[in-house]
């Protein structure tokens, strides 16, 4: 049976701005510091990894315990506060799934976080 690690993160947005005499120029760019993670796991046959960038942690974390639970370690890297609490929906009553509460309940079960 294959392990399954769910990676949240490691991955940014980039902007840059070069200013030069009276000229600015900007630049913007992605970083997906994942692949150094999830290439090397491809060795292991009984490892499988499941990605989530963090521009997409907001709506794509798992929405209950249940889905979490599916996963034998949970790694988070360069993964915000901010990006882990706050909801899709923040505008809405009730907002989501506590996902901080989630993580917390999923360690006290026996679940690996790092």
């Amino acid at each position: 049976m294959k392990k399954k690690v769910f990676l949240l993160g490691e991955t940014w947005t980039v902007t840059k701005i070069h200013t030069k005499g009276f000229d600015v120029v900007e630049l913007g760019g992605f970083d997906d510091y994942s692949v150094y993670f999830k290439e090397p796991m491809k060795a292991f046959e009984d490892i499988e990894v499941t990605h989530i960038p963090n521009h997409q942690v907001l709506s794509m974390f798992p929405a209950t315990s249940e889905e979490l639970s599916k996963f034998n370690v949970v790694i988070i890297s360069d993964c915000g506060r901010n990006t882990l609490t706050m909801y899709p929906d923040m505008f809405k009553v009730p907002m989501g799934p506590n996902k901080v509460q989630m993580l917390a309940d999923y360690v006290l079960a026996g679940g690996s976080l790092i």
